[in-house]
């Protein structure tokens, strides 16, 4: 595991100035902070967009108002995040795919549970999605894409489904293209210089090779609600925490309810996000939203779903389909909602 950047946030306020700044009107009922030193929990993230609800949690203090306090690490991949979850570096990791990794792990008894959502897709502007490039003025279609370049960042994982939902729609399979594995920020180099042809990418590169006229984005391949990343905690941890777990678990899907609607493009939450990810505020604004559910539910059928492809892939070390509820745990977010109360748009 290549651990990047260790950031430490400390967080929590001194019980009396949480008292003290108390609001005097009722609000949404939320568990009360412990009357207890803070607990730490080890959180790891991609310094990507959809981790935003991660981000808000920590800067507008829902953390702190929980008792916790935050000790961030960044990693390169969803796969590291995993892996470091399952291995116990971490105690939760969020902003992790569920592939065909995932998928061969918990068929093998990993050492991780799916307490909640990361994000999901909204199907009229997903924050993953085929693009194709534009030659001379014009997009090919799919079915021209036939023996030419098109790539995602790894195999086994969401980028490589939505690839084989594209081609499908021309009768098409991975194997009828020449595959190739790019990291995202340098599809948009491959792109414009026309080393490859079409890609499965991500936001905020979407965004920019279409307002750069470069590819224009697919439209109707990803699934609405496809279950793209998940939030993951060590089990062995979890047997011995399962009260700073449900903390964590109101002040993530009270950050989830807040990024409800047009809220992506509120000022604070834009300024929040670009400070995380390094990204201008400008293309933050323009990227596509993701899809937060507001109780932190996770999609089921789209995870068993992908399953089924990375199956016919031939990815996955085992045969029989596994029941990914067996490896989701929904009291924390139960908790979580009967704390904050039901959600109101």
């Amino acid at each position: 595991m290549v651990r990047l950047v260790r950031l430490r946030f400390a967080l929590v306020l001194a019980l009396a100035s949480v008292v003290s700044l108390a609001p005097a009107s009722p609000g949404p009922a939320r568990a009360a902070p412990p009357l207890q030193a803070p607990t730490t929990l080890t959180v790891g993230y991609l310094p990507v967009s959809i981790a935003a609800p991660l981000y808000l949690a920590i800067e507008k203090g829902y953390f702190a108002e929980q008792g916790l306090s935050i000790d961030l690490q960044l990693f390169a991949s969803g796969a590291e995040v995993l892996t470091s979850t399952a291995g116990g570096q971490l105690n939760i990791g969020t902003a992790a795919s569920v592939g065909s990794a995932a998928l061969n792990a918990f068929s093998r008894g990993v050492d991780v549970r799916i307490i909640a959502t990361s994000h999901a897709e909204n199907a009229a502007n997903p924050t993953t999605n085929f693009v194709i490039r534009r030659v001379d003025g014009s997009v090919p279609g799919i079915a021209e894409l036939r023996g030419r370049r098109v790539a995602i960042n790894s195999v086994g994982v969401a980028t490589e489904y939505v690839l084989g939902l594209g081609l499908a729609t021309a009768g098409m399979a991975p194997e009828d293209i020449d595959l190739q594995q790019i990291p995202f920020p340098d599809m948009v180099a491959a792109l414009t210089n026309g080393s490859i042809d079409a890609a499965v990418m991500a936001e905020p590169f979407i965004t920019r090779v279409v307002q750069q006229g470069v590819a224009e984005a697919l439209q109707n391949v990803v699934p609405d609600r496809m279950q793209t990343t998940v939030t993951y905690v060590n089990s062995r941890w979890l047997a011995q925490n399962a009260d700073p777990t449900r903390r964590f678990a109101v002040a993530f899907v009270r950050a989830l309810r807040e990024l409800q609607g047009d809220n992506w493009t509120r000022d604070d939450v834009v300024q929040i996000i670009a400070q995380y990810t390094r990204l201008e505020p400008a293309v933050v604004r323009a990227s596509a939203a993701p899809y937060y559910d507001p109780d932190g539910r996770v999609n089921v059928e789209s995870i068993m779903e992908q399953q089924r492809f990375f199956m016919q892939r031939g990815s996955t070390t085992y045969r029989e389909p596994i029941d990914i509820r067996n490896w989701i745990d929904t009291s924390y977010i139960d908790y979580a909602v009967q704390q904050l109360g039901p959600y109101r748009s």
